[in-house]
């Protein structure tokens, strides 16, 4: 008799919304018009915003931006947290155009790549970021970009016009967002993303969460990422709740939107929540209207999870998620077992379905076996803007998302990350899976956090090195590094070099940026 195939179809009730961003935020608004809906910790002070003014000045931005531009533009949005932020965004939604989520910080020839391979015709941006002007940065960029006709910077009367008349309305399958991925590998690729899969994504994660109406989310992410403008925002929207938005990430800050503004929603990933905890301020807070840390993003040590249970008070909940999904594919459910929370990324959400394939062939896997975690729901990707051969290699007809991860499936229906298939390394024939080390290193006390990754040797193809930041105080020599490792894995799988750091270069989102860690290695050890 075979083995039954790693495949799950979320038992959780599904009843997808078919609606637009625009229909939410209205949504949202009629119930609750006087709520504060988003609350900005600004460094000059607090800046509130009701439901019904959202509302209203993001349809007074919509009759704006149409005086510049047709439903179907892509305009990009290049500011760092704020409030303008999250009206351009729905004030573009309700225009009918695309928007086009770039990172405030990103370097001259990735802001030229994001808005010359979206095509976008206009940019809203703030002129400040971090001392760095970012109009005279554009400037120097224009030449290149014949597609850019419009430069919009946000003044104090964006979206205060008070205009009228009738505003274009987007089908829930319309495009209405490009997010682009990290590109830890080759160009960064824009996730084209509907308002279907961005109001059902949200709508099934907050009945997760199980939050009281009118809670607050605080939203330590920033919002050019699906975290920021997607998951955060538009739970809360759902929750008719507040978004207690951050300027930026600062465990103080955290701090203060707990117990000052209500916060019982946060959401970390490892290295912020090692900050959280370690941070020397924190055992004098009052955090007990804390309900809930979601953490995920990266790999998660079990005993980061139980210091979170024991430490913040909090219920901790585990999520995996990618930009191609609209940010969350899974999710452990409201009083999950700690086996569940330590070693699987959640189960399905509704709507969603699971399978584990082969990565080279397609060919479906029985439970157990190792192979590409792929997922299909409303939450997937139209696909890669403008890149149809990318989007074949990532979806395949029936509606498949390769996810990139490797993993198997539970008897109970919960996937369970291996490793990355493009970190996988293989030295001498043998297959090492990152995920593996870096999870046995995790557990070793005066480590606290590690990155894994390969490196060309001319022997044996590839060689394991182990990057590592240790506790304040902590030192450790190679050969208890070793010793600890040989007791849990097996021999070939024990880097060849340990390299002691004192920080990662991280993603916004807080991922380890491997292939730049692997640049600097090789530059201080070259092979």
């Amino acid at each position: 008799m075979s083995e039954p195939l790693a495949y799950v179809k979320s038992n959780r009730p599904f009843d997808p919304a078919e609606i637009s961003l625009c229909g939410l935020l209205a949504e949202a608004a009629a119930a609750a018009p006087d709520r504060i809906a988003l609350r900005f910790l600004a460094p000059a002070g607090l800046v509130d915003l009701t439901y019904a003014e959202w509302l209203a000045r993001a349809r007074d931005v919509a009759h704006e931006l149409l005086t510049r531009f047709a439903p179907g533009d892509r305009v990009a949005i290049w500011m760092g947290n704020c409030p303008d932020w999250s009206i351009a965004q729905f004030g573009a939604a309700m225009a009918g155009l695309i928007v086009v989520a770039i990172n405030p910080g990103c370097a001259p020839a990735e802001l030229q790549y994001f808005l010359a391979q979206s095509g976008a015709r206009g940019i809203i941006l703030r002129r400040d970021f971090r001392g760095r002007d970012q109009l005279a940065l554009l400037d120097g960029l224009r030449a290149d970009l014949p597609a850019l006709e419009h430069v919009i910077e946000p003044g104090p009367d964006f979206g205060r016009a008070g205009r009228s008349g009738t505003l274009p309305d987007p089908a829930p399958q319309d495009a209405a967002m490009i997010q682009y991925t990290s590109g830890t590998t080759g160009k960064p690729k824009g996730a084209l993303l509907s308002h279907r899969g961005l109001v059902n994504a949200t709508r099934a994660s907050e009945q997760v969460f199980a939050l009281p109406p009118g809670s607050g989310w605080v939203n330590t992410v920033p919002m050019y990422t699906t975290s920021g403008s997607v998951f955060v925002t538009m739970m809360a929207l759902w929750n008719r709740g507040t978004q207690i938005m951050l300027p930026g990430f600062d465990p103080e800050l955290v701090f203060q939107a707990v117990e000052r503004h209500g916060g019982s929603f946060v959401p970390l990933v490892p290295t912020m929540a090692l900050a959280v905890l370690d941070h020397p301020a924190r055992a004098g807070r009052d955090l007990s209207a804390l309900e809930v840390v979601v953490i995920g993003g990266s790999s998660i040590a079990p005993s980061l999870i139980t210091r979170i249970d024991a430490e913040l008070g909090a219920e901790v909940m585990v999520i995996f998620g990618q930009t191609e999904a609209c940010s969350t594919l899974c999710l452990t459910p409201r009083g999950d077992t700690m086996a569940h929370l330590t070693t699987t990324i959640g189960y399905p959400l509704a709507g969603n379905e699971i399978r584990i394939v082969d990565p080279a062939t397609g060919r479906p896997l029985a439970m157990g076996e190792v192979g590409e975690i792929c997922a299909r729901g409303p939450s997937v990707m139209l696909g890669y803007y403008d890149m149809p051969d990318k989007t074949a290699e990532a979806l395949d007809a029936d509606g498949w998302l390769r996810t990139g991860d490797l993993g198997l499936l539970t008897p109970d229906g919960y996937p369970r990350i291996t490793g990355r298939l493009k970190e996988m390394i293989i030295r001498g024939g043998s297959n090492i899976y990152p995920r593996e080390v870096e999870g046995a290193l995790a557990e070793l006390p005066g480590i606290a956090d590690s990155a894994v990754f390969g490196i060309p040797d001319a022997h044996y193809g590839e060689q394991v090195v182990a990057a590592i930041r240790l506790r304040d105080g902590a030192a450790l020599t190679d050969g208890a590094l070793r010793d600890w490792l040989a007791e849990r894995i097996a021999k070939y799988k024990i880097p060849s070099h340990f390299w002691i750091v004192d920080g990662f270069p991280l993603t916004a989102s807080g991922k380890i940026q491997k292939f730049e860690l692997r640049t600097r290695f090789l530059v201080a050890h070259p092979v």
